[in-house]
């Protein structure tokens, strides 16, 4: 169950055509995809927002050649020859519906285009609040947080054949990731407006990862560009790691909304 994958060319057309027409196929980077190595530009973001928290990135799809759609939302690509050496394009998984198990599902809900969205599994995505990061590295000082058993593996920029293990820690009920910058910008600015170097640590909190329902090709298709730092050749290794992670907790039921979905397919 819940076997990620990378979009492929009918994903992108049928995306392209139906379920972010309006928002077209262009992905939103994560705070994590940019730690991990993403590149993004203020300049290139959501036309009706324009705010950090909406600046598109290039991530990787599945095509009969290595290829990614860059920040303009482009098929762009690649000679084989490079396909090891970039390490700054992003994953935006998607997941086939019938690999979803119904007792996982958080929520399912409509965006201001009208698209069916469903909240499916967890991942760190951005630097939280001030307050709570305040509250995060004054607990960590005084090794007074608590860390769970879980570790998170990235890659990156200079650590590139390297993986890292990230530690996992607990805050009144919420999972924070502490993690270190690794791009090929040597500064980058994050979701909160803040710069921060290369090899500097940042915290980034757990929160559901939200995908587009494809009904054309039954597919769940992530929102935004969730992590970066992996090769082509070591997306397929690496998504299946990270599942395990997404996947690994019961949520809230919602049976009866998901049989609608289903309904739907069968028409």
């Amino acid at each position: 169950m819940n076997k990620l994958d990378l979009m492929k060319k009918n994903n992108f057309n049928s995306v392209k055509s139906s379920v972010v027409k309006k928002r077209r196929v262009k992905a939103i980077a994560t705070d994590l995809a940019i730690v991990t190595g993403a590149l993004v530009s203020d300049e290139i973001c959501m036309d009706e927002d324009n705010s950090l928290k909406t600046r598109y990135t290039s991530y990787w799809i599945k095509s009969d050649s290595v290829s990614f759609i860059n920040r303009e939302g482009k098929n762009i690509n690649i000679e084989d020859s490079r396909e090891d050496t970039i390490s700054n394009i992003g994953i935006r998984p998607v997941l086939p519906l019938d690999e979803v198990d119904p007792d996982y599902i958080i929520k399912m809900k409509r965006d201001s285009y009208n698209n069916q969205v469903i909240e499916y599994g967890n991942i760190y995505q951005d630097v939280p609040s001030d307050d709570i990061v305040l509250m995060l590295d004054k607990s960590y000082k005084n090794k007074e947080l608590t860390k769970s058993n879980k570790q998170f593996i990235v890659n990156g920029l200079r650590n590139f054949y390297e993986e890292k293990k990230c530690d996992e820690y607990l805050l009144d009920n919420k999972k924070y990731l502490r993690v270190e910058v690794n791009n090929e910008d040597e500064v980058v600015t994050l979701s909160n407006g803040k710069k921060y170097k290369n090899e500097e640590y940042v915290w980034l909190e757990e929160k559901p990862i939200e995908w587009y329902l494809d009904l054309k090709t039954e597919t769940l298709v992530s929102k935004k560009c969730l992590v970066a730092g992996v090769n082509y050749q070591d997306v397929d290794l690496y998504l299946n790691t990270i599942s395990n992670h997404i996947f690994d907790e019961k949520y809230l039921t919602l049976k009866e909304e998901l049989s609608k979905v289903k309904k739907k397919l069968k028409k």
